[in-house]
């Protein structure tokens, strides 16, 4: 597991998905690729620049765009 997914129970509650390791696998990929990230960026930078500063805005903006990505 990556070291934010600790973090993101409510994005794995609001897609409706098990936080199992294929799941988490997934969603780490559509979240960088939601965000316009490289698949390679660190999970330290991806929490600390880009989803623990999000707001209760930002993160429902996000859910759709994971959503459509792994679905």
């Amino acid at each position: 597991m990556t070291c934010y997914q600790r973090h993101l129970h409510w994005l794995f509650d609001e897609l409706q998905l098990p936080f199992e390791k294929d799941e988490r696998r997934a969603v780490d990929v559509a979240i960088k690729e939601a965000l316009g990230l490289p698949a390679d960026t660190p999970c330290n930078e991806l929490w600390l620049e880009h989803l623990k500063p999000m707001t209760d805005a930002d993160r429902a903006s996000l859910i759709p765009r994971v959503r459509d990505i792994v679905r």
